[in-house]
Parts: C-alpha cells; sequence; structure tokens
C-alpha cells in the first residue's frame, strides 16, 4: 500500500491517547479486572467473530455475477482481510476496501469488482442508519432524552451524506471525479484512468438495476449486523457483567455510527472507547464495565487483525 498521510498517524496516536487516559481516569485496575474476567471466553468472542465476517461476505458475494462468483469461504477470508486493514492500519477505515477489489477481482473484470466493493459499502451504511434508528427508538421509550438530540443530529447527518453517496453514484461518481482531475492534466495515463471510470459507473449502474440482488445481500448484512449486537450482549455476559439484547442494540449500532463518522480515525481509536462510555452511562453500564468492553473489543480486533494481515501477506504472494 502507498506511504500513509502524516495527518491520519498523527489522529490514531491522538486517539491512542484519548483512549489511554480513558482508562486511566476511570480506574485502570477495575477495567482490566473485568478484561481478566474473560479469561478463555475472549476466544469466544474471536471465533463469535466469524458469524459477522461470513454473512458480510455472503452480502457482497451476492453483488457479483453468479457466474463470476468466488466461493463463500474465499470471500469471507477476502472479507477478513478487509476488516483487519481497516482496524490495525492508518488507511481512514476504507483502505481494506481497496484491497478486497483487487484481491477479489478476476482477469479483465476489475471494473465489476469494484462495483461491487461501493455498492457493498452503500448497502452497509444504510443498514447501520436503520439500526441507528432502532437504537434512538429504543432510547426514547427509556425516556433518556438526554442525548436524544445530539444523537438525532448525527443520525440526520449520516443520512444526509449516504443519500448524497448514493445520488452521486447514480450520476457516475468516478467519471465526474476523473473529468474534474482531466481539467488539470492530459496524457495517455489520464485517458485511460478516464475509460477505467466509466467502466466502474456503468458496472455500478448495472447492480442498481438488480433490485432482486441487492434485497438479498441488503438481507445478510442485517444478519451481520445483528451478529455484533450479539457481541456486545456476549462479551458482556461473560464478564458477569449482563445487559439485556436492548441494551447492547443501542450501545453497538450508536458506537458504530460514531466511528464511521469519524473515519479518518485510524481503527477509530479513542472514538469507539469514547463513545462505548457514554451510551454505556444511558443504559446502565457502569463505566469500567464500558470500558472493559472496550478493551476486549480492541484485544479481538487486534488478535483477530493480526492474523488478517498475515492472510493478506499469503494473498498478495499468491495472487503474484
Amino acid at each position: 500500500m502507498k506511504r500513509t498521510h502524516p495527518w491520519l498517524i498523527l489522529a490514531g496516536l491522538a486517539g491512542l491517547a484519548a483512549a489511554i487516559f480513558l482508562i486511566a481516569d476511570h480506574g485502570a485496575a477495575d477495567i482490566l479486572q473485568g478484561v481478566a474476567a474473560l479469561g478463555w471466553g475472549l476466544l469466544l468472542v474471536a471465533l463469535y467473530r466469524s458469524i459477522s465476517l461470513v454473512t458480510a461476505a455472503q452480502a457482497w458475494r451476492l453483488l457479483y455475477p453468479a457466474d463470476h462468483r468466488h466461493s463463500l469461504a474465499r470471500m469471507s477470508l477476502l472479507r477478513w482481510i478487509c476488516e483487519s486493514v481497516n482496524s490495525l492500519l492508518p488507511v481512514a477505515q476504507i483502505g481494506g476496501d481497496l484491497v478486497r477489489a483487487k484481491l477479489a477481482a478476476r482477469p479483465n473484470h476489475g471494473a465489476q469488482s469494484g462495483a461491487a466493493v461501493v455498492v457493498d459499502i452503500t448497502l452497509n451504511l444504510v443498514v447501520e442508519i436503520l439500526f441507528v434508528i432502532l437504537a434512538l427508538a429504543l432510547l426514547l421509550g427509556q425516556g433518556d432524552s438526554g442525548y436524544g438530540g445530539p444523537l438525532a443530529g448525527a443520525l440526520l447527518l449520516t443520512s444526509v451524506g449516504v443519500a448524497a453517496f448514493w445520488a452521486i453514484q447514480k450520476r457516475g461518481l468516478f467519471s465526474l471525479l476523473a473529468r474534474f482531475v482531466a481539467l488539470i492534466g492530459k496524457g495517455a495515463a489520464l485517458d485511460k484512468a478516464i475509460a477505467g471510470a466509466n467502466s466502474l459507473d456503468q458496472a455500478i449502474a448495472a447492480l442498481y438495476a438488480k433490485p432482486s440482488d441487492l434485497l438479498a445481500a441488503l438481507f445478510w448484512h442485517i444478519l451481520s449486523t445483528a451478529s455484533r449486537v450479539g457481541e456486545v450482549w456476549l462479551i458482556l455476559y461473560l464478564m458477569d457483567r449482563p445487559t439485556t439484547l436492548a441494551a447492547a442494540l443501542i450501545v453497538e449500532s450508536l458506537a458504530a455510527m460514531l466511528r464511521t463518522a469519524a473515519f479518518l480515525v485510524p481503527g477509530g481509536l479513542g472514538v469507539q472507547e469514547g463513545a462505548l462510555l457514554a451510551l454505556g452511562s444511558l443504559v446502565g453500564i457502569a463505566p469500567e464495565s464500558a470500558l472493559a468492553l472496550a478493551l476486549v473489543k480492541r484485544a479481538r480486533e487486534i488478535g483477530v487483525g493480526l492474523a488478517g494481515l498475515l492472510a493478506w501477506i499469503v494473498a498478495r504472494n499468491n495472487r503474484a
């Protein structure tokens, strides 16, 4: 991958510092005790993550033509690599998607693979918004409206952003970008890039013309997101600090929205920890439990992510 921009590294360091401060400020000993209580349960949490990966891979896989689809096992591997890159490397949480698009592309079908990834990201964002709406409804139903306004505002901004992203795709996002670049440069390489952008937009339009495939992929994304809610419930249960599924949905869905909004912060460092702490307080999760939950999720990200990065190295070598 290309050299990382210094601002991404600085954002990651600032997020790491914020996470460390939160843990130290709320009693590192109590938080680490909660993590230690998990014991071998951490392995179960890591294995449980495969449910989210496989269901998300199936959603992505359905966006390829039937005669060009890789096996579910291979798509799950590439989805795992994608998540690992986005979680552990300073790539603005989108570098992994570029990696999976490249690794999944069949010869002479690069535009098709790129289009599948773009549409897959869009559908995932749509499902994220649906879960946030449900989370806000549950939160307001509890009579806790202190954060209702700011969270609803964040939801509105996110929804507008996703709607704009979808609308500009329909207008030919990549062709527009290529034409803009063409205003400031000329050359054979640029002509080739413009042709590639046009092919990518055509492939995206072809996908949006298949509502049955989109609905099927949307269904699998819903299952994937629901499994991530289950992960929060499972971690707290294994720490002997159980909560309800409704509380887990509120915490996971809203924290995921905030992490998505802060996509420029590598791995959502600091953002995820702060979000889990604040949201946990709204649903009765003690601060030390919320931060222990954050640390377990980080430990799972690191363990699963490092293995995923090794898988990426192997996949690149095999592709070469």
